[in-house]
């Protein structure tokens, strides 16, 4: 799936003085995280133009209006505004300019503001856009950041995600989501966050639904988070179809993007809480200094070569 973003998002989420528009006007999509600095417009080349990037007018841009005579100025204003346009942001608390005013208002068309220099509102309506806009899938399994680490539990219903997701909280890791992962790629990484209704909130069977922030502080909650590994839980009975010892890492694939994963059986009387706490020092280990399975089978490999035991 993928998300949409109005300007009034984007005025609420960077705090934009509104100068021009009405809420109609905010209503607008925004359908691309770029942005234009406009550069050949100014002068009336238009030929490269992408429609429909919002406007960034910075202190360079403005003071070169100012030359402009009034026709021109119009001619340019009038473009810039096309309908296709989300809007116009004017940064470093500038005034818009008397005739981008006349225009924008006959057109109800939304101008910006903000006190904040121009590369810095670039950046910022870039990431922004960016996360918003970026391809998402919403997955069952639990969230939690582990030693600045994003850890996916996934398994299936039942199994004791959210269970061992409450432990591993109790001490001292925190959610990022419970039983809805809203999992999206940004720059070659996956990242993930709990969807708005779902935030805050974990179901624990014979328990019901805590409140993450009520019972353990703010401190136990986190917006969003990285997915770094995966640990996938499994019942005991299916771990037996897998190999005890796996010779090579395993990866899980969601939007194209690739993550480590461990299988870890599930069983009464096992603390998974502490299995998953090991496995994510394991993985971490692997990813830096190799995978311990392949150095142990590889130390056999010479032995049965060199005809030693396995207690040389």
């Amino acid at each position: 799936m993928k998300a949409t973003i109005l300007v009034e998002d984007l005025v609420k989420a960077l705090h934009y003085e509104v100068l021009i528009g009405n809420q109609e006007a905010l209503q607008r999509n925004i359908l691309t995280s770029e942005v234009n600095r406009p550069g050949l417009e100014l002068v009336g080349f238009f030929e490269y133009t992408d429609w429909e990037r919002g406007i960034v007018f910075g202190r360079k841009e403005l003071a070169f209006m100012e030359r402009m005579d009034p026709k021109t100025q119009r001619r340019c204003f009038d473009a810039l505004t096309a309908a296709t346009i989300p809007f116009i942001v004017i940064t470093r608390g500038l005034p818009c300019p008397i005739i981008l005013q006349e225009i924008a208002s006959d057109k109800n068309f939304p101008v910006l503001k903000t006190d904040r220099i121009t590369s810095a509102v670039i950046t910022e309506i870039i990431l922004y856009t960016y996360e918003k806009l970026s391809p998402q899938q919403l997955i069952h399994g639990t969230l939690v950041d582990m030693y600045g680490l994003g850890v996916l539990i996934c398994g299936e219903s039942g199994i004791g995600k959210s269970e061992a997701a409450l432990e591993l909280i109790r001490r001292g890791h925190r959610l990022v989501a419970d039983d809805s992962v809203l999992v999206y790629a940004m720059f070659h990484r996956l990242y993930g966050k709990a969807p708005v209704h779902l935030k805050d909130y974990l179901e624990v069977r014979g328990l019901g639904v805590i409140r993450i922030t009520r019972m353990f502080g703010m401190t136990a909650l986190r917006d969003s988070s990285q997915i770094d590994y995966v640990i996938d839980l499994v019942p005991l009975e299916e771990s037996k179809k897998y190999s005890r010892l796996p010779d090579q890492t395993e990866w899980k694939s969601y939007l194209g993007e690739r993550v480590p994963s461990i299988r870890l059986p599930v069983s009464g009387g096992r603390n998974m809480a502490d299995l998953i706490e090991v496995a994510v020092t394991a993985l971490r280990a692997q990813s830096s200094s190799g995978n311990a399975t392949e150095e142990l089978m590889a130390e056999f490999d010479k032995l049965a070569a060199t005809g030693g035991t396995k207690d040389d």
